[in-house]
């Protein structure tokens, strides 16, 4: 489990080092802040090829053919754009070089790419997590989820666990699979009680699928690491209690450390309320971002402070 975090000329990061990590992270602050760039520089960490996968997300045309497209598209992944102090483009090759190794990189060692260049991002501790998976903050596409379930959900106890959250949304809910559809295609079935035949888990709700999207992920993430962006899209706050109460319970059982981001006072409080059961003391931090004049730094909020902000009704957003 990771218990410190330090980023260097990452995204928005110049230099950001945070202590003393909790089981589950809760990431707070206002808007150009850098919560989702923290995720982004824990997942890059724990996969060479997850930066790819990051700017893809984010519209960047990584692969693009054009090599100024692909250098501006690889520029965004450093603080200020700065990769490197040479850099230059000519009609057959893009060519970076570090400045720390003299090393030369071309566009066609993309799996090497963050090895090479300048981007000092470090783990204080060794990474010894067995994955990094990622639910963005939108509904984790219809593959994800298929795979997640054949991986490491189907026929396993943790499908009580999706049912009881998910009957938080609808109390009808007898069964959910993986079947096929009358077109052929495989999708996510409910069966309803009362009812003989089942329906698209979709035509339930976007929350649905987000639910299912954590809980398996979760699962699929055992002695790993799980980041979660934007916790309460497509959540309703009355069910959130339960989902974080649930969250801290397997990420406990599981051996995985949660990093999440939220906008929401509803998902802060609901976060607090979880943390300060007896069986989750000392598993909780709230870390909140700050942007003052470019510049990113943190306040870090432990167990106590958490409960005293419950209390005292402090927002720690």
């Amino acid at each position: 489990m990771l218990t410190h975090l330090h980023i260097q000329n990452f995204k928005c990061f110049e230099d950001l080092r945070i202590d003393n990590l909790a089981r589950v992270n809760l990431i707070t602050g206002k808007n150009n802040t850098g919560k989702t760039s923290l995720l982004e520089a824990v997942y890059v960490a724990y996969g060479k090829d997850n930066w790819y996968k990051i700017l893809k997300s984010r519209g960047e045309n990584a692969s693009s053919s054009n090599l100024i497209e692909k250098f501006d598209a690889h520029a965004s992944l450093f603080f200020n754009r700065n990769i490197v102090a040479d850099a230059h483009i000519n009609t057959a090759v893009l060519q970076m070089i570090n400045t720390r190794t003299g090393r030369l990189y071309t566009s066609s060692e993309r799996d090497m790419y963050l090895e090479n260049l300048d981007s000092r991002l470090t783990l204080l501790n060794d990474p010894d997590a067995r994955s990094c998976n990622w639910v963005n903050s939108t509904v984790l596409g219809m593959s994800e989820l298929e795979s997640l379930w054949d991986r490491s959900f189907f026929l396993t106890p943790f499908e009580d666990i999706a049912l009881t959250l998910l009957r938080h949304i609808e109390k009808d809910i007898e069964k959910i699979g993986l079947g096929k559809a009358p077109g052929g295609e495989r999708r996510f079935q409910v069966l309803l009680k009362g009812q003989k035949r089942p329906i698209p888990l979709g035509h339930l709700g976007e929350g649905m699928s987000r639910i299912l999207g954590m809980v398996m992920s979760l699962v699929d993430g055992e002695n790993g690491i799980l980041l979660i962006d934007e916790f309460e899209n497509g959540l309703h706050y009355t069910i959130q209690p339960e989902i974080w109460k649930h969250l801290f319970s397997l990420a406990k059982e599981l051996n995985v450390q949660v990093f999440v981001t939220t906008h929401s006072k509803d998902c802060v409080e609901a976060f607090a309320r979880a943390a300060n059961m007896p069986e989750n003391e000392g598993s909780a931090r709230v870390i909140r971002l700050f942007n003052k004049d470019g510049r990113i730094s943190e306040s870090l909020f432990d167990q106590e402070d958490i409960r005293t902000a419950l209390e005292q009704h402090i927002d720690l957003r």
